[in-house]
C-alpha cells in the first residue's frame, strides 16, 4: 500500500462519514487524486462506497 493508501484509510477509520471533498482538504490534493485514490481502493475490496454517489462518501 502507497502512503496516500495509508492516509486516506485512516481519516476513514476517523470518521466514517468523512466526504471526498473532506478528505481533499485533509490530505492537501487535488478531488481527481482522491476521486483515483478511492477507485483504486474500492477496486481492491478494501473499502466498499456507502450511500449516493452524489453525496461522495
Amino acid at each position: 500500500m502507497l502512503e496516500n493508501d495509508i492516509q486516506v484509510l485512516n481519516l476513514i477509520h476517523e470518521n466514517l462519514f468523512i466526504t471526498q471533498a473532506e478528505l481533499k482538504e485533509k490530505m492537501q490534493v487535488s478531488i481527481i487524486t482522491v476521486k483515483r485514490l478511492m477507485v483504486d481502493l474500492q477496486k481492491r475490496g478494501v473499502i466498499e462506497r456507502q450511500g449516493s454517489s452524489r453525496r461522495g462518501k
